[in-house]
């Protein structure tokens, strides 16, 4: 999990995490001098971790920094052209420059703003989590096993979500249906929505993608909903279940 192709950094994760930023930084490295080391410092940084075959966006979060010097650089300099100037094509090109400034903003803004919502929606495995400790507090006391799968590991659980002392939790790969029964398992958090010996008390969706609405009920909706003109579609992901074993 996690590997990705060497060029995946530069290829998908900086266009994403720097957005309009991208383009004024290309602009503050061709046309302002003292940019440029930063920029370099970020491509070597970048380049050193392209190496390694696990890759996440979090890894390169030291870098952005860098790119957003020249990209201000940039941006101050597409400005200073607006200023300066006055007459002809001087100032057409301005112009021309300060609206395309805006607007990379603009668009820039626009994106985060779905991003976000979309990231808000792509933790199933953080919320069921917490609901199974919501469905099994009577038992807060008991030495209840609970099994996590992998794709709940990776959207959400950690070890600070632990809410009971008595139980214990288990991360343990490959595991078949009846090894699970076997190891004792009391409730399971699993992408599988249904599993032999266990009954289904829980379902929890997770991000499946973004529509335009068609109608203008729809866009109504969907303005309620996130605030944006855009409907955010979840769908289950992520299950808890448990035993019907009634020994334990």
């Amino acid at each position: 999990w996690g590997v990705h192709s060497a060029h995946w950094y530069f290829s998908s994760a900086l266009p994403r995490a720097l957005t309009g930023s991208l383009l004024f930084a290309g602009v503050g490295t061709l046309y302002e001098r003292r940019a440029r080391p930063f920029v370099l410092i970020a491509l070597a940084y970048v380049g050193l971790f392209s190496i390694l075959p696990h890759k996440e966006v979090r890894f390169i979060f030291p870098a952005l920094p860098f790119f957003n010097v020249a990209a201000a650089a940039g941006l101050d300099r597409l400005l200073f052209k607006v200023k300066k100037g006055r007459k002809g094509r001087a100032k057409v090109a301005g112009l021309v420059a300060a609206v395309g400034a805006v607007g990379v903003v603009g668009v820039s803004v626009a994106y985060t703003c779905v991003a976000a919502k979309a990231s808000a929606l792509n933790y199933p495995g953080g919320a069921a989590f917490e609901a199974l400790h919501a469905i099994g507090r009577a038992e807060r006391d008991l030495p209840v096993k609970v099994h996590i799968c992998d794709l709940a590991a990776k959207s959400g659980v950690t070890r600070f979500g632990e809410e009971y002392g008595a139980w214990t939790y288990s991360k343990e790969d490959y595991l078949g249906d009846g090894e699970l029964r076997r190891k004792g398992f009391d409730y399971l958090v699993s992408e599988e929505a249904e599993i032999p010996g266990y009954r289904r008390v829980g379902a929890i969706a997770g991000f499946a993608g973004v529509v335009v609405p068609k109608t203008l009920d729809d866009l109504r909706s969907a303005v309620m909903a996130s605030g944006l003109p855009l409907a955010f579609q979840t769908a289950n992901q992520v299950y808890i279940h448990h035993t019907l074993d009634k020994k334990r």
